[in-house]
């Protein structure tokens, strides 16, 4: 339930996360895919979302899905990627492959009552 963040020495220097499905937590992190700003994007099967995560501190930047069947939602996420302005998602529960963009996830962190997300067009 945790992400190790090491030096290029393979030096420990932190572990993010923790077990629990609040922000900033992590349940069966699977995927993980590093943004050229230098946050990380976590697939979370425990839990059926993507989150942002801050590699300094933890700290949750956003999340994306939820569980269900429908665009937007998730089953059993076991890979993420991203070119910088879309967010890939293989739904490996749902036998497909998801595309928003990385701002759906920064549209909801501002605002929590927002939808969990939608696919890009």
């Amino acid at each position: 339930h945790r992400v190790g963040v090491f030096t290029l020495e393979g030096e420990w220097l932190r572990s993010l996360g923790g077990p629990g499905a609040d922000p900033g937590r992590l349940s069966y992190p699977h995927g993980l895919e590093l943004l050229p700003d230098g946050t990380l994007l976590v697939s979370e099967i425990g839990t059926d979302r993507i989150q942002r995560l801050d590699p300094r501190d933890g700290r949750s930047l956003g999340v994306w899905g939820a569980s269900g069947f429908r665009m937007g939602e998730l089953r059993t996420p076991w890979g993420v990627a991203s070119d910088g302005e879309h967010l890939l998602v293989l739904d490996s529960g749902n036998s497909r492959v998801q595309v928003t963009t990385l701002s759906s996830i920064d549209e909801r962190r501002r605002d929590e009552s927002a939808p969990v997300g939608s696919p890009a067009d």
